[in-house]
């Protein structure tokens, strides 16, 4: 592995050290945030079947004329 002139080899494997420990924590992240997000998308898919079946009851009750 070249390293620019100044940098030892120390030095440069310490950033890669920074790099790869910056890049494990945005993975933790970036895993929670879609841990989240599926749970977002299975509480809608409920929600939608309930509103789905809720909406289909409300069009089977007959409408009973107004009094005027």
């Amino acid at each position: 592995m070249r390293t620019p002139r100044g940098t030892t080899a120390a030095d440069a494997y310490s950033k890669v050290q920074a790099n790869n420990a910056r890049l494990r924590r945005d993975n933790r992240d970036l895993a929670a945030q879609l841990e989240l997000a599926i749970a977002a998308i299975q509480r809608l898919s409920v929600d939608n079947g309930l509103l789905r079946a809720a909406l289909h009851d409300a069009r089977a009750v007959t409408p009973l004329p107004r009094r005027r």
